[in-house]
């Protein structure tokens, strides 16, 4: 039971180790700690020139050997301090196309747009829902209106209708008709 401790806390201790150490080569370098953000975000607004993947990428998300000199030139190009514009245009530059760049530059309301629908497409909906239950409100009041509760057991001459129309004696007559 003692060798079942001890090798239950050596285990544990290896991977609290393990958790706290940067498993990645270029996490090591020290001056990287403070711009480790701005790179990675970096990383995201590029695409990996790679052949193989036809612009598919970005750097952040390739795992393929390829994309490590267009990382390097971005850590590169962060170390010697230069603004994210002058590091856009220097990967424009380098891979020779905006094709580079992850999302181009467009107008906002371009960019919203395809967040537009979904919310528009709900709108219409709802509101086509709302304007629905308006019109079968209106139309259950209107026949609350014409017939009072317990309707089908009213008698239509007290209620004001001219039996000279006929219309009370002929409903009685179909009913005297179907009951034979």
């Amino acid at each position: 039971m003692f060798m079942n401790r001890r090798a239950l806390l050596g285990i544990l201790q290896l991977m609290l180790a393990m958790a706290f150490v940067p498993h990645d080569a270029d996490a090591q370098d020290p001056g990287e700690g403070r711009d480790s953000k701005r790179i990675l975000r970096l990383f995201s607004e590029f695409k990996c020139k790679c052949p193989k993947e036809d612009w598919t990428r970005t750097l952040a998300g390739c795992f393929e050997p390829c994309v490590d000199p267009q990382k390097a030139l971005i850590r590169k190009l962060v170390a010697q301090g230069l603004d994210d514009d002058a590091i856009r245009d220097r990967m424009i530059e380098d891979a020779g196309t905006e094709k580079v760049i992850a999302q181009p530059s467009a107008a906002p309301w371009i960019v919203l747009l395809p967040n537009l629908f979904p919310i528009a497409f709900f709108l219409v909906l709802g509101g086509g829902v709302a304007l629905l239950l308006m019109r079968m409100r209106k139309q259950t009041m209107l026949a609350a209106d014409i017939l009072p509760l317990g309707g089908g057991n009213v008698n239509l001459s007290a209620d004001g209708v001219d039996s000279s129309t006929g219309a009370v004696d002929r409903v009685e007559e179909e009913l005297n008709r179907l009951k034979d």
